[in-house]
């Protein structure tokens, strides 16, 4: 384990007005694991990285090869798989089981995952969500499990409207819900949609390896919670490894490997700034005049 968790204070001192060169201002943090990159490797995981604040690249330089000085985990342990037996979990599964895309080359399944020993698949996170570093405290086994399926789960959703458009910070879905008609007017109710995407692992070789959705993990890991419903790939073999994580093979199979819990380290994570993904929402209004005499 590393040191000492990040502090919110810590995490928010890193990040600046603005990415120089970009010419725009950053929508989310994200957190890269610094402290397992080294001078030739820095390029490959974070290839914008004179574009960062003068602040953030003093961070990440200054936690340049500090895995080095890490103990070693002999042999390494994975992390623990439990079953799932809440009834209102297994209900919650069953509904979405129909936008789950099935995998015709592993086994997979949704599993209660220890996110401890749990490894990084990639050395920086996707984007973090606003608040991720206090969850509700009251987050029951059901609120556990939409946080650890769906994108945006308990974040703020700043919508704008733009004209006919609707404009929001985050990843969402929107369908028709309602037309009300009101006098001369015509209400239009919108369904907000939050996007299934599960947190994936992969068990290979005997290693429990995040691939998807680790800011997720993070910010678990970060308000003490310890384990997320993960839907969970039994690999086969090695050359699965090209195709999914991109953390260098040899640090997932090293006798330190990166952790989750690793991001939250302040000896070992930095945070970045990053495009925050938006979604618009267009609404198109036609006027059609049916049955006009020519």
């Amino acid at each position: 384990m590393a040191d000492s968790q990040l502090e919110a204070s810590e995490l928010r001192a890193s990040q600046g007005d603005g990415i120089g060169g970009f010419g725009y201002k950053p929508h989310a943090d994200a957190l890269a694991l610094a402290g397992y990159m080294t001078p030739e490797s820095v390029g490959k995981y974070l290839p914008n990285l004179s574009a960062f604040p003068n602040s953030t690249q003093e961070a990440i330089r200054a936690r340049l090869n500090r895995y080095s000085e890490l103990e070693p985990q002999s042999p390494y342990k994975p992390a623990n798989f439990f079953r799932i037996d809440e009834r209102e979990v297994l209900t919650l599964i069953q509904e979405i089981s129909g936008n789950i895309p099935p995998s015709l080359e592993n086994l997979t399944g949704f599993e209660w995952v220890e996110i401890e020993n749990l490894i990084a698949g990639h050395m920086v996170t996707g984007p973090l969500m606003p608040g991720w570093e206090a969850l509700p405290a009251d987050l029951d086994q059901v609120g556990l499990a939409k946080f650890s399926l769906y994108s945006g789960m308990n974040a703020p959703l700043p919508i704008k409207m733009v004209g006919l458009n609707l404009l929001c910070d985050w990843e969402i879905g929107a369908s028709l819900q309602r037309v009300n008609t009101d006098g001369p007017q015509i209400l239009l109710g919108l369904n907000i949609q939050l996007v299934l995407s599960p947190i994936h692992v992969m068990l290979l070789e005997g290693r429990t390896i995040a691939i998807s959705n680790i800011q997720r993990l993070t910010s678990l890991a970060q308000c003490g919670i310890s384990r997320a419903l993960c839907l969970v790939s039994y690999g086969y073999g090695l050359s699965s490894l090209g195709r999914l994580p991109t953390t260098d093979t040899e640090l997932l199979f090293s006798k330190r490997p990166p952790l989750v819990t690793d991001f939250i380290a302040s000896n070992l994570g930095v945070i970045i700034p990053v495009r925050q993904p938006s979604t618009v929402i267009q609404v198109r209004l036609d006027t059609v005049t049916l049955g006009a005499s020519g």
